[in-house]
């Protein structure tokens, strides 16, 4: 019977191919979109899940309770070394500290290889057994734990070393002159990670940097605050318990900084943050990387939601709208003996056959559309990476899904024709009324009215951001981060580089700088000579700059005078002038 069902399904879909292929198409979009922005959603949430103790790995965050305060998602070196004392509940406690931007070479038979890396950290070995560090080459046991141990990412190694093994080999730190030994090579990271790194050093080597810098006792500060921390819990912990022993960890780590133990409560305050929901949830002073953010998902769903309604509705509209020329087909088939349940069962079948190949056109449209979707989402996927086992399912349960609901009201609606009317061909005048077929209608323009204009007002904030007057110059300007011996250099004398760069006609202007401006600058206290220091002045960002800044950039001074100051070694920015 099925199989009757199935060649008479395809036998109608073949007889009206323009309909049917309208049908398709309008489905196909409605579910290429809808999967690819779910493949997204998946991908958002899925976050950090990976790794096999995600459950109970948190990171202690500080949040400022004073009328200033931030919430800091870094913390002092000690928090990890005495948490575990004040919370037995805690299995294990590690430390990652930013390298910040390090330039490394390798030299072989006279052929350097340089290159500026921007993701690295000094990190505890601890780090490497709670999140599953898999390594390739090298002992996972002693590879951190040694004094310039560096351990490379499989990509990172690639750079430098090829087809070499790189275990033994030495890499140059250009910054400090240091001689890294690699002693492990592990896998890239996923993309669905909060975690940035691109190779990792050991702490013993950032304890004897601070100490060749003379700043070894920021290794035992308190309030020295630069150290993502996290910790893992132990299987059966508390958290409850957990959270009120931390109150008790506080008093103890501040003992000192107060006069009333107590007050240590209304300034600041930790917090075991779930390693789950730092990508969502997240978005505090000095995280590892920038984070999204959990309302983009409940939007995109309801994009989701809003797409799979209009391409069901369409589909029903489209469906009743061809009923009309079935009716013949329809009263014939109740003649000889169908029941209602029959006809339900068999247009249920039709709309389910076109769902499937709108779902292979879907899968099709995915494919040639993926080069853009990676440009938009950053996401590095190919068609066969989305078709995982869960992936499969989700098709398949929007297949049977979008089939059924658009199905459904047509076979209903086509099968309860009255047999006389139908073998006539005459339209039954309650169903050309339909009031569920005006109200989809109005329903489907609703949505499509609201998508344009949601579509519109996003168009036009991203153009606001383009072409919205920063206040200083931005398409004549170059920006150039200078690191390693020529860093050292333009430290030493930077109005060489600067009076060098000004013979080129092309150059009118060059500056220098810590940061460019839009980047999110470390939070600093600044106490005004003029106000009493018992005042609590707000942190601000503020960069530092040379005297020429103001005019590189063309920056309007609305009151005051251009100052003069020492300059800082860090970003060059140059004006190009126009041709």
């Amino acid at each position: 019977m099925f199989k009757n069902y199935l060649k008479m399904s395809w036998r109608n879909i073949k007889k009206h191919k323009l309909n049917s292929a309208i049908n398709i198409i309008g489905l196909a979009l409605g579910l290429a979109c809808s999967l690819l922005i779910l493949f997204y959603i998946r991908s958002e949430i899925s976050y950090d899940k990976h790794y096999s103790k995600a459950d109970r790995i948190y990171r202690i965050t500080n949040e400022g309770l004073d009328e200033n305060g931030l919430h800091w998602a870094v913390i002092s070196p000690l928090h990890a070394l005495e948490i575990q004392a004040d919370i037995p509940e805690i299995e294990s406690a590690g430390r990652m500290f930013y390298c910040y931007s390090q330039t490394y070479s390798y030299t072989q038979n006279e052929n350097i290889k340089r290159f500026q890396e921007d993701h690295g950290f000094y990190v505890d070995p601890v780090i490497i057994d709670m999140f599953d560090i898999e390594f390739i080459i090298g002992n996972p046991e002693t590879a951190l734990t040694e004094l310039n141990s560096i351990v490379l990412t499989e990509s990172f190694a690639n750079r430098y070393f090829g087809e070499e093994n790189p275990l033994g080999k030495t890499l140059q730190n250009e910054q400090n002159q240091r001689e890294m030994q690699v002693t492990g090579v592990i896998e890239d990271l996923p993309l669905n990670t909060h975690l940035n790194y691109e190779y990792l050093v050991s702490m013993p080597t950032l304890y004897d940097e601070m100490e060749q810098r003379g700043a070894a006792d920021w290794m035992e500060s308190r309030g020295w605050a630069h150290f993502s921390t996290y910790i893992l819990m132990n299987e059966n912990a508390n958290m409850e318990d957990a959270n009120e022993k931390m109150l008790t960890f506080t008093e103890h780590f501040y003992n000192g900084w107060f006069d009333d133990p107590k007050e240590i409560h209304e300034h600041s305050k930790l917090h075991f943050q779930p390693l789950t929901d730092i990508h969502l949830k997240s978005h505090l002073e000095q995280e590892m990387s920038a984070n999204s953010n959990i309302i983009y998902v409940y939007v995109f769903a309801f994009i989701v939601v809003l797409v799979l309604l209009l391409a069901g509705v369409n589909f029903v509209n489209l469906s009743t709208a061809r009923a009309f020329n079935r009716m013949r087909e329809i009263g014939v088939r109740k003649v000889v003996g169908a029941a209602r349940e029959n006809l339900i069962f068999q247009f249920l079948t039709e709309s389910l056959i076109l769902a499937s190949i709108a779902a292979l056109v879907a899968l099709l449209l995915i494919e040639t559309s993926i080069p853009f979707y990676r440009s938009i989402t950053g996401l590095d996927l190919s068609l066969t990476d989305m078709l995982t086992s869960s992936n499969i399912l989700l098709i398949i349960f929007l297949i049977i899904l979008s089939g059924t609901l658009s199905g459904l009201y047509p076979a209903f609606f086509m099968s309860g024709f009255n047999v006389i009317t139908s073998l006539k061909g005459q339209k039954n005048p309650k169903a050309s009324v339909s009031y569920v077929r005006n109200s989809l209608v109005i329903f489907q323009f609703i949505i499509s009215v609201f998508m344009i204009f949601s579509t519109i007002i996003i168009f036009q904030q991203m153009n606001f951001f383009q072409q919205k007057n920063l206040g200083f110059e931005t398409d004549k300007i170059v920006a150039i981060e200078i690191n390693g011996e020529l860093r050292r250099a333009v430290s030493n004398n930077p109005e060489s580089l600067k009076s060098e760069l000004l013979n080129y006609n092309s150059i009118s202007a060059v500056s220098m700088s810590s940061n460019l401006p839009g980047e999110r600058f470390s939070v600093e206290d600044i106490q005004q000579e003029s106000i009493p220091e018992e005042v609590e002045l707000p942190p601000i960002r503020y960069l530092r700059v040379d005297k020429d800044f103001i005019e590189t950039l063309d920056i309007e001074i609305i009151s005051g005078k251009v100052f003069l100051i020492g300059q800082v070694k860090i970003l060059l920015l140059f004006l190009m002038k126009k041709r």
